[in-house]
């Protein structure tokens, strides 16, 4: 973030149910992360600005950009994805499943294990953008990956064909 401020106004966002926030009393999903997302933006007076998003970040740009792509200039993605299932590399998702299964189960005797559940299902759950959603975010976007990330090097390609203005750039060990 510290590299970023020198160049523009930086507002990190600490998602419902991420970091300190709760997941308050609706619940968890990207459609309400990105109504706190438009919040935000009305709040600050923000008219457009680039988005950055890791991971779940990542995927709440995407539905972000969807949802209001008069806000968004450029988009940035690193580590996001539209297919969790075959998207994910499975020694990533299969450990989120359980982990997902084992937090459900305590759900109800703990509300550490109930937020752990939701955060879980976020990476659980599709979230309703398909791979042919993508035509529609016409913002020039860059998606990042490393060799190692989480996500399947097919799934990037995959996304950026059907993003009409999308560079992919992939680090490799030793980049």
């Amino acid at each position: 973030i510290s590299e970023f401020t020198r160049f523009m106004r930086v507002i990190a966002v600490d998602s419902r149910g991420h970091g300190a926030s709760d997941s308050g009393t609706k619940g968890l999903s990207f459609d309400l992360m990105a109504q706190d997302l438009k919040h935000i933006r009305d709040v600050k007076g923000i008219r457009k600005a680039f988005f950055l998003g890791f991971s779940d970040g990542g995927n709440l740009a995407i539905k972000f950009a969807l949802t209001h792509p008069e806000y968004i200039d450029k988009l940035i993605l690193n580590a996001a994805n539209v297919e969790m299932f075959s998207g994910v590399k499975p020694q990533v998702q299969l450990p989120v499943m359980a982990g997902y299964g084992v937090a459900a189960a305590l759900s109800r005797f703990s509300k550490k294990a109930a937020r752990r559940r939701d955060v879980l299902g976020l990476m659980v759950h599709p979230y309703g953008v398909t791979m042919n959603d993508l035509e529609r975010l016409t913002m020039p976007t860059l998606i990042i990956v490393g060799e190692h990330d989480a996500i399947r090097e097919k799934q990037t390609k995959e996304m950026a064909s059907h993003i009409p203005h999308c560079e992919v750039e992939v680090f490799r060990d030793g980049d």
